[in-house]
C-alpha cells in the first residue's frame, strides 16, 4: 500500500467490486475494500411460471440480470417481449449476455426515469403483463406505478441482499490513522448498511469523510445520516460515472 496516496473506501459486494478496485488504482490512490452487502442466490419457484406470458420484463439491477438470466433461459428466443433495465449496470451485463435490444432511460437511471418513457405511458402499459426480477424486498414504487397505470405486475425474485460479516476493525484502524479520505457507495442500502456497522465504532470518522453517492435519493440519504462533510453526487453507481466523481474530488484537492 502507497502510504501517501489517498485512500478510497470501496463497499461494493465482494464479488462485484474488482473493477472498480483496479481502476482506483490505476487513479494511484489506494483502494480499501469494505463489503458491507452479500448476495445469496435464491431459487425461485416456477412451478406455474410462463415467460410467453409477459409483454414487458424489467431487470431492476446488476445481480437480477446475473441471476435471472438462470431462470429465463428461453429469453433470448422470445423477441416479442421488451426486456427493460433500471441503471446503465443492468443494461450493461444484458448486452455482454447478447440481448442487444434494451429500453433504458438515456438520462436518470431509477425507477422514475423508466417510468417517464413513453413505452411506459398509461394508454401503453394499460393491461400489459410485466415481470419484475429482482431481489427480495426493495421499493414498490415501480410495480405499484406500473399497477396505477393498469399494467398486472409479478415479481420473480431470485436473491436476498444482507449486510456482509465483514471485520471493520482493521478499516477503522487505516481510519485513524488518516489512511482512509474517501468513501464510495452504489446505493442506499449500501449507505445504511456502512452506517450501521460503523455506528457503534467509527460513526463520527464516516460522517466526517467525502463520500460519492450514485445519485440523488443517496444523497438526500447522507444529509438526513448527519454527513458533514462533502458529498459528490455521480450520474449513476457505475465503476465509471463512480471514478468521474473520485477524479473531480483529486482536482479540487489540488
Amino acid at each position: 500500500m502507497n502510504q501517501a496516496a489517498p485512500g478510497v473506501l470501496v463497499t461494493r459486494p465482494a464479488h462485484q467490486s474488482a473493477a472498480l478496485i483496479q481502476q482506483i488504482r490505476h487513479l494511484g490512490l489506494n483502494a480499501i475494500p469494505c463489503p458491507v452487502i452479500q448476495i445469496h442466490e435464491t431459487p425461485p419457484d416456477l412451478t406455474h411460471f410462463r415467460l410467453e406470458k409477459y409483454q414487458v420484463i424489467i431487470f431492476i439491477s446488476a445481480n437480477a440480470v446475473e441471476i435471472g438470466l438462470k431462470y429465463l433461459k428461453n429469453l433470448r428466443k422470445t423477441p416479442k417481449i421488451q426486456i427493460c433495465a433500471i441503471g446503465k449496470q443492468s443494461a450493461q451485463r444484458l448486452i455482454d449476455h447478447g440481448i442487444n435490444d434494451v429500453t433504458q432511460p438515456e438520462t436518470g437511471f431509477n425507477s422514475e426515469a423508466l417510468l417517464n418513457l413513453p413505452s411506459f405511458s398509461t394508454a401503453n402499459i394499460n393491461q400489459q403483463n410485466v415481470l419484475i426480477v429482482r431481489g427480495q424486498g426493495g421499493r414498490e414504487y415501480l410495480a405499484d406505478e406500473l399497477r396505477h397505470r393498469g399494467a398486472r405486475v409479478d415479481y420473480l425474485e431470485v436473491y436476498q441482499r444482507e449486510i456482509a460479516s465483514t471485520d471493520v476493525e482493521p478499516v477503522i484502524q487505516l481510519w485513524s490513522e488518516g489512511q482512509i479520505n474517501i468513501i464510495t457507495v452504489s446505493s442506499n442500502e449500501s449507505l445504511k448498511n456502512l452506517y450501521h456497522i460503523l455506528q457503534n465504532r467509527g460513526l463520527e470518522l464516516l460522517l466526517n469523510t467525502p463520500l460519492i453517492t450514485p445519485g440523488e435519493r443517496c444523497s438526500d440519504l447522507a444529509r438526513q445520516l448527519g454527513f458533514k462533510n462533502q458529498i459528490l453526487q455521480a450520474a449513476s453507481a457505475t465503476d465509471d460515472d463512480i471514478i468521474k466523481q473520485l477524479n473531480n474530488w483529486l482536482d479540487n484537492k489540488q
